[in-house]
């Protein structure tokens, strides 16, 4: 594997301690997603790059986003995960995510600038027109962007893609302790979109409509974000109520909460 180009968590060295079991909980739930899968008969592949995402997406012929393809972005296996589910005894697919992080001083610079789809060398990279929210800081630091989320239609409403996306959120702190996590999204047509998508805390309209070389569509974008200590809150809620309740299957997603 390629030397990282973000600090891991052991590089970062030592940090005010959390308490034992917030500080175990985003472990623990992706322990409780990993059964999940397991009882379900699906395959859960997580690995370093985007090339196991890039696979099953063109395959199934979902959109490529160029965020996560290393012909149009700075992405390789320094600073992007692949999560893939597929059934064990099929080889079908079930699911897909992608984790990337970033160093900025200005996430919404990154947004704004154009680079959160293309790097600056890519010949369809421009500027967005960019809503500034108003009412929160601008991020900065180490920023966990989960993106990518592909779903088998015959899942859908079984709470699979917000397993996927939660996994990137978990593994984002396991592997990288980001600072805030964050996503971008369209919301379906009648649905609430002060109510953030995927559990994050906030949510925010920053672009009136996507107009890229790769995908054209009328719908406002959505910025969903929440802070590292959010996150760790919502894991320790999370693993409390799965330990309660849950039974290490399906219906346990019905479990999470924002």
């Amino acid at each position: 594997m390629a030397e990282l180009a973000y600090e891991t968590v052991e590089a970062r060295g030592a940090e005010p301690r959390l308490d034992p079991r917030t500080e175990s909980a985003p472990q623990a739930v992706l322990d409780w997603f990993t059964a999940i899968c397991e009882a379900e008969g699906w395959t859960l592949t997580i690995e370093p790059g985007c090339e196991a995402w890039l696979r099953v997406v063109e395959r199934e012929g979902h959109w490529v986003n160029p965020c996560f393809d290393p012909t149009k972005s700075d992405v390789d296996e320094t600073n992007t995960l692949s999560i893939v589910i597929e059934r064990t005894a099929s080889g079908t697919f079930v699911a897909g995510n992608t984790l990337r992080v970033w160093r900025t001083s200005s996430f919404l610079d990154v947004i704004e600038s154009g680079e959160i789809y293309y790097s600056k060398r890519a010949p369809e990279h421009r500027p967005l027109p960019l809503i500034r929210p108003g009412d929160y800081p601008d991020l900065s630091g180490l920023i966990g962007y989960s993106g990518g989320t592909v779903v088998d239609p015959a899942l859908r409403g079984a709470r699979v893609g917000l397993m996927t996306t939660r996994m990137a959120r978990l593994l984002a702190e396991v592997s990288f302790r980001v600072d805030h996590h964050t996503g971008l999204c369209f919301y379906p047509p009648g649905a609430d979109a002060t109510i953030p998508m995927f559990q994050f805390t906030r949510v925010h309209k920053i672009l009136n409509a996507l107009n890229l070389a790769a995908r054209v569509d009328d719908r406002p974008v959505h910025y969903l974000e929440m802070s590292r200590e959010e996150f760790l809150a919502q894991s320790r809620r999370d693993i409390d109520e799965l330990a309660l309740k849950g039974e290490k299957k399906l219906a346990d997603l019905a479990l999470l909460r924002a």
